[in-house]
Order: C-alpha cells, then structure tokens, then sequence
C-alpha cells in the first residue's frame, strides 16, 4: 500500500495537538511554521505560528485516511473531485526546504493548477536548473500549484538572497562560492 501526503482539516489553533497525536501513532505529520520577530513593549520576541492556519500534512495510506476524523480536534480531510486530495510530494519537499531556509513566510491564494511543478518566483527571474529566483528584491515566493498557494518571504533589511551560506530550491541546491 503506498503513502501519499493528505491535508487534514483541524479545529483553530489545534494543530499542534493534531500532530502530536499522529506522530504519537507513528504517522509522518508536517506543519509548515512561520517564525516571526514581534516588537513588543520591552524586548523583541519570536513567535511561531503555522503558515497554514487549521492545515496538518499527514503521510499515510488512503484506507487510514477513515481513522483520521476519529480524533476530535479533526473536523474533515481535505477532498478533491470526491476523493481524499493527495498532494505532491515534491510540493511537500519544496515547502520544507522554504520553511527551513527562510523565515516570516505568509501564503496568499492563487489558482490551483496539477499539471506544473513547484518553484521559486518573483520580480525579474533567472532560471536555475528549472527553478525560477530573483535577485532584484527582498521577497522569494514559493508557487505550490496543485494546492493554490504562494508561499512568501520577505527578509530583513540586514539580509539579502545570497547572505545565507546555501539556498534549498527544490532538490537541487544553490550556494555562493
């Protein structure tokens, strides 16, 4: 029986919970996090909130996806054309190597489209090995198609693209020498 990646719809703010539970079971579980600087009265401070509000990635097979609502913090799997949505492994790839190399991501809505392969996007583009980058500005975005989304960073003034020791775009990695 093979594995795909399902999204599971969860109560607000549950998704820590929902993870926690699955992996507990010995289920792969993913939940793309956003870490952000807030200025506070005293001192700055970070905080950590998932990217995809209510959204958990679970790996599994589509038989267990009928055990999944039994949890009460569960409300739905998320559907398309009547059967339970599999999602690109190489979009869940993609977004685990954003997440990891850039921080204060949002998403923003956009069509959903299964035929193209996730890439980096923004402003004037150089192509590098398929995926697209810009260099001109402070934001990178992420185009994830079969889910509708575009992931974006926008980096700190002290920061640029290539400030970082290796940049993760796709399966393939860029660093500068």
């Amino acid at each position: 029986m093979q594995k795909n990646w399902y999204i599971v719809y969860t109560k607000s703010k549950c998704e820590k919970k929902v993870i926690t539970f699955f992996g507990r079971k010995g289920m792969e579980t993913f939940c793309p996090m956003s870490y952000t600087k807030v200025k506070s009265f005293r001192r700055d401070k970070t905080v950590c909130q998932p990217i995809f509000k209510s959204y958990v990635f679970l790996r599994m097979t589509e038989e267990e996806t009928h055990y999944v609502k039994q949890m009460d913090e569960v409300i739905s799997i998320l559907y398309w054309k009547g059967k339970p949505a599999v999602i690109n492994k190489d979009e869940i790839e993609a977004i685990k190597e954003f997440t990891f190399v850039y921080n204060n991501v949002e998403i923003e809505k956009t069509t959903v489209n299964t035929i193209d392969l996730p890439s980096i996007v923004d402003g004037p583009q150089y192509s590098i090995e398929g995926t697209l980058l810009s260099l001109k500005t402070k934001t990178v975005k992420l185009y994830l198609p079969s889910l509708g989304y575009i992931m974006i960073s926008k980096m700190e003034e002290d920061e640029s693209i290539f400030g970082r020791e290796t940049i993760l775009l796709r399966n393939n990695s860029f660093s500068r020498s």
